[in-house]
């Protein structure tokens, strides 16, 4: 295959709906690269990264069966907020340098027109310059919390202290480069999706 190979970073507040467009072009074509399943593959199985996270949040951080306890971190980032800063730059760096890496071989390949890191921080992380183009997928902040309600089984005022924590939709939307507001149906958001992924990957 030649040509050019897009790298796009897709994001957007939890709940919006940007792991289903992901899904949508990974059938469509692209390689997906899920930033969240790296971070916590790295964070259950890296020793050094579990080292450093219990030195942050105790040794209660960690299950029995080696796994976070996420819930209980979840708890104590509530509890004190500072800790969402000192567990993203134990977690960020080499979650970066996982991705880069996936990327690079991705390119070597030559496989694929388009290549999407789907991740909810890109723009917490600072790492925007990294994508050839940023997708924001946007819906609206009550339809968010239906979303979450139903799929995490948690309270309305934990997710909104979930949402609170991440840089505004509003503020991520002046930053993209295409915007998606998933407010119609499932079908409006793949087709969409499968409009999107023909303009990227049409030959230039």
């Amino acid at each position: 295959m030649s040509g050019k190979i897009i790298v796009l970073g897709l994001t957007g507040g939890i709940g919006g709906g940007k792991s289903l467009v992901a899904s949508h072009l990974e059938k469509y074509g692209a390689k997906v690269i899920y930033a969240d399943q790296i971070a916590r593959q790295i964070i259950d199985t890296n020793k050094l990264i579990k080292k450093k996270i219990i030195r942050a949040f105790g040794k209660e951080a960690y299950l029995p069966n080696g796994h976070l306890d996420r819930r209980r971190v979840a708890d104590l980032i509530f509890k004190y907020p500072e800790l969402k800063s000192v567990l993203n730059k134990i977690v960020h760096p080499p979650t970066i340098k996982v991705i880069d890496e996936i990327i690079k071989k991705l390119r070597n390949k030559q496989k694929t027109r388009l290549i999407v890191v789907e991740a909810a921080l890109i723009f917490e992380a600072g790492v925007e310059r990294k994508f050839d183009y940023i997708l924001v997928v946007n819906a609206p902040i009550n339809i968010r919390i239906s979303r979450l309600m139903k799929r995490d089984k948690i309270s309305r005022e934990k997710i909104r202290n979930r949402i609170k924590s991440q840089i505004s939709n509003r503020k991520k939307i002046t930053r993209a480069d295409f915007i998606i507001n998933n407010t119609g149906t499932k079908k409006d958001l793949e087709k969409i999706s499968k409009f999107l992924y023909n303009l990227l990957t049409q030959p230039a």
